[in-house]
C-alpha cells in the first residue's frame, strides 16, 4: 500500500512539474522567438534578445555606441535585457551621453511574434532605463516611436517609392529592423524591407558574430582595403595554375592550350570584383562617409550655426557624417527648446540632412578615388592574360583554328567591358555584382571544359602546382595580418582614449 502511495505522489510530482515548465514556456506574450532591439541616444546601440529575455548578442551601431560598449559586450551578452539595459543606461550617463540637456531616449523593438511581444518586452526596456537614470539622480523620457532621423528616413523612404505597396504599408520599427539588415551588407533595403521579421532579425544576428567591438569607420576602411589587395594577389596566382600548365604543355593541347588563359581571365576578373564588391560594401556606406567642406558649411548655415558650433556636428572620429548630422538633429528636435517655431526647426533638420544625402555621388567618387590603383591594377592584370594569349596566336596564326581566334579576342573584349564599367560616370555597387555573377559563370563553364579535356594524371600534376602556389600566398597573408593588426591596435587605441577621456571629463 506504502508504495502505492509512494508512486501515486511521484506521478503527481512528474505532472505538477511539467504543468509548471509548460506555464514557464509558454509566456503570456507570445513571444517564442529572437527580437530586436535598438537603443539611440548616440550612442547608438543594438541588441538580439530571445525569448527567455535574455540577451543573444548587443553591440554598439556607431562610434560613440562602441565607445561606450568597448570592453563590455562579453561581459553582457548571456545576461537579462533589464541587467543590459541598466549597464548601457548607466554607462550612458556616467558618459556624459545622457544628461540634463540630452534626456530623451529613443527605442525601437521588433519581434516576429507580434505586436504583444514588442509591447511587453518595450515595458521591460522602458522601465529599466527610467529606474537607472532615476537612480544616478536623473529624470529622463523614452520614446519607443523612432528618433527624429530615423522617421525622417523612413518618410524620405516611403515618398521615392510611392507605387510600391509594401513599403506604404511599413512601421517605423519594421524600417528600422531592414535598415539595421541592410547595413550588414547582406541585403538591400528595398529587398529586406520585403523580408520577414524573423529573416531580418537573423540576418543582423548572424552578421553581430562577426562585429568587432573596436571597428570604427577608419578599422573598416583599413582592413576593407587590405583584403582586397590579398584575395587580388592570392586569388590571381591561384587562378593561373591552369595558364601555367597549358603553356608548359601545348604541343599536348593544341587545340585547347587557351583553355587556361580563358579559365584566368574570367576567374580573376570575378574574384577581384568579388574583393572589390567586398571592400564597396564596408564604405559604400553614406551615413558613414566624411561629407566634404563645401557640404559641412551648408549644413552648418541652413542650422544657424557658427563656426564655433563645428564640433557640435562631428562624430566621435572628428568627422562631419550624415550619421552626426542624424545625431545632433535628434539631439536638437528630442530636447526641444527652439527659439523658433516646432515646425521652423524641423524644416532647417530636414533641409540639412536633405544637403548631406545629396552629396552622395560625391561620397561615391571619393571612394572610387580610393579604389582607384587596385582598379587599375586589375585591369592592367586581366588585360595582360588577354594580350598574351593574343601573342601567342599572332605567332602561329595560320595553324590556330577560327575557334580559338574568337575565343582570344573574346578575352579581349572582356577587359575592356570591365575598364569601361568600372570608369563609369555613375558607378553602383550593382555593376559589380552583375559582371562578377557574368564571369564566374564563364569561369566554371571553362573549368568544366578543362577537367573533361585533361587526364587524371594531368589533373594530380595541377594540384602540385597548386599546392606549390599556395606556398607562395603566405607572405601575402602575413601583410595583410600586419596591416589587420595595425588596424585593430590603432582602432583599440582610439576608442580608449575617448573612453578615457569622457568618463574622465564627467568625474572632474
Amino acid at each position: 500500500m506504502k508504495k502505492k502511495v509512494v508512486t501515486g505522489l511521484s506521478v503527481i510530482l512528474v505532472l505538477v512539474t511539467a504543468l509548471s515548465f509548460a506555464a514557464c514556456s509558454d509566456k503570456k506574450d507570445g513571444r517564442k522567438s529572437d527580437s530586436f532591439v535598438r537603443i539611440e541616444m548616440n550612442p547608438s546601440v543594438e541588441m538580439i534578445v530571445d525569448s527567455n529575455d535574455k540577451v543573444v548578442s548587443v553591440y554598439g551601431a556607431n562610434t560613440d555606441g562602441k565607445v561606450l560598449l568597448y570592453g563590455e559586450t562579453a561581459v553582457l551578452e548571456g545576461q537579462s535585457v533589464e541587467n543590459v539595459v541598466n549597464r548601457i543606461t548607466d554607462l550612458a550617463v556616467k558618459m556624459g551621453y545622457v544628461s540634463e540637456e540630452n534626456n530623451v531616449i529613443n527605442y525601437t523593438v521588433s519581434s516576429p511574434d507580434g505586436e504583444k511581444a514588442e509591447e511587453s518586452l518595450k515595458s521591460v526596456i522602458d522601465a529599466k532605463i527610467k529606474a537607472t537614470a532615476r537612480d544616478l539622480g536623473l529624470t529622463v523620457e523614452t520614446d519607443s516611436e523612432g528618433a527624429y532621423s530615423l522617421l525622417s528616413r523612413f518618410n524620405a523612404f516611403k515618398e521615392g517609392h510611392p507605387d510600391n505597396e509594401a513599403i506604404q504599408s511599413l512601421t517605423v520599427s519594421k524600417f528600422r529592423l531592414a535598415l539595421s539588415a541592410s547595413e550588414t551588407g547582406e541585403v538591400t533595403l528595398e529587398a529586406a524591407v520585403n523580408l520577414d521579421d524573423s529573416q531580418l532579425v537573423a540576418i543582423i544576428k548572424k552578421a553581430s558574430e562577426t562585429i568587432k567591438e573596436y571597428a570604427i569607420e577608419a578599422y573598416t576602411s583599413a582592413v576593407a582595403l587590405a583584403g582586397m589587395a590579398f584575395d587580388s594577389a592570392s586569388d590571381m596566382i591561384l587562378d593561373s595554375v591552369y595558364t601555367t600548365y597549358y603553356t608548359a604543355n601545348t604541343f599536348q593541347h593544341l587545340s585547347t592550350w587557351y583553355y587556361g588563359y580563358v579559365y584566368q581571365m574570367y576567374a580573376s576578373a570575378a574574384h577581384g570584383l568579388q574583393a572589390l564588391d567586398a571592400a564597396w560594401t564596408l564604405k559604400n556606406k553614406i551615413s558613414a562617409a566624411p561629407l566634404s567642406e563645401d557640404c559641412v558649411k551648408k549644413v552648418m548655415a541652413t542650422l544657424g550655426l557658427e563656426e564655433s558650433d563645428l564640433k557640435k556636428i562631428k562624430d566621435a572620429e572628428g568627422n562631419v557624417t550624415l550619421d552626426s548630422i542624424y545625431a545632433y538633429a535628434d539631439k536638437t528636435f528630442k530636447n526641444s527648446d527652439f527659439k523658433g517655431s516646432i515646425d521652423e526647426a524641423k524644416a532647417s533638420l530636414d533641409k540639412a540632412i536633405s544637403e548631406a544625402e545629396n552629396e552622395y555621388n560625391e561620397v561615391k567618387n571619393k571612394i572610387y578615388e580610393e579604389y582607384a590603383p587596385q582598379i587599375e591594377a586589375l585591369y592592367n592584370q586581366l588585360s595582360a592574360v588577354a594580350k598574351t594569349a593574343k601573342t601567342m596566336i599572332d605567332v602561329a596564326s595560320s595553324f590556330v583554328p577560327q575557334s580559338v581566334k574568337e575565343a582570344v579576342n573574346e578575352l579581349l573584349s572582356a577587359a575592356e567591358e570591365l575598364w569601361t564599367t568600372l570608369n563609369k560616370e555613375s558607378l553602383a555597387q550593382s555593376d559589380f555584382v552583375e559582371l562578377k555573377d557574368k564571369y564566374l559563370a564563364k569561369a566554371q563553364e571553362t573549368l568544366e571544359k578543362i577537367k573533361a579535356d585533361l587526364t587524371e594524371e594531368e589533373l594530380a600534376k595541377i594540384e602540385r602546382i597548386r599546392a606549390e602556389a599556395a606556398e607562395k600566398i603566405k607572405k601575402y597573408r602575413e601583410v595583410y595580418n600586419r596591416a589587420v593588426e595595425k588596424a585593430s591596435a590603432e582602432a583599440k587605441a582610439f576608442i580608449e582614449k575617448i573612453r578615457a577621456e569622457r568618463l574622465n571629463s564627467q568625474n572632474a
